[in-house]
């Protein structure tokens, strides 16, 4: 196992506590346990970002073929 400290807010911690005591189990067990939940829970789902990473991958390189040059984009911006 690997140590690890975090902060908990007031009522996850009052959370934490209540859920020791009445299980008999320690702290760190129910910790262990309720991750392992969250792990089970969301393994196999995607996040948006992944779709939006997946999605850039397809595109061409260079973001595909312009059908303008570099002149007429100047003579469009008034330069």
């Amino acid at each position: 196992m690997v140590r690890k400290q975090l902060f908990l807010r007031r009522d996850q911690e009052r959370w934490l506590k209540e859920q020791a005591s009445c299980s008999g189990k320690s702290e760190g067990q129910v910790l262990r346990e309720a991750l392992d939940a969250y792990v089970e829970h969301t393994r196999g789902q995607r996040s948006e970002w992944d779709g939006f990473l997946d999605t850039l991958a397809k595109m061409p390189a260079g973001g595909g073929q312009r059908h303008w040059t570099r002149d007429q984009l100047h003579e469009r911006s008034g330069r």
